[in-house]
């Protein structure tokens, strides 16, 4: 658990991997999500991924901090991935023309293969 978030972290083939247990919903806040990410940074894991429950949406202040999310990790020059991202996120990071930038994934198993 990170924070007051549901989160479980864990590494796999060189990506970070934060597994969001809760669902995100309007107003969600993933602050401690971002300060995480950061963390990884600043001791030079760059790749990280995100799994998030399936029916998890992203308001525009969510969708906004992983946005930053994104800008830090590819100013590091890493990379960012979903695994299994639900329908309305995926929509959301359509609708905010960053869905080119973000690796998607089936599973866990596929991380860091493709």
């Amino acid at each position: 658990m990170v924070g007051d978030m549901l989160i479980e972290s864990a590494i796999v083939r060189g990506y970070q991997i934060f597994r969001i247990k809760e669902k995100l919903t309007c107003g969600s806040d993933i602050s401690q999500l971002k300060a995480s990410i950061e963390e990884c940074l600043h001791v030079r894991r760059v790749n990280i991924a995100l799994s998030f429950e399936p029916s998890s949406y992203l308001s525009s202040g969510p969708a906004g901090v992983l946005t930053q999310c994104l800008k830090m990790i590819l100013e590091h020059s890493g990379n960012l991935a979903l695994i299994r991202p639900g329908g309305r996120i995926l929509d959301r990071l359509i609708a905010l023309d960053v869905d080119s930038l973000v690796k998607i994934y089936g599973s866990e198993d596929d991380i860091g293969r493709y």
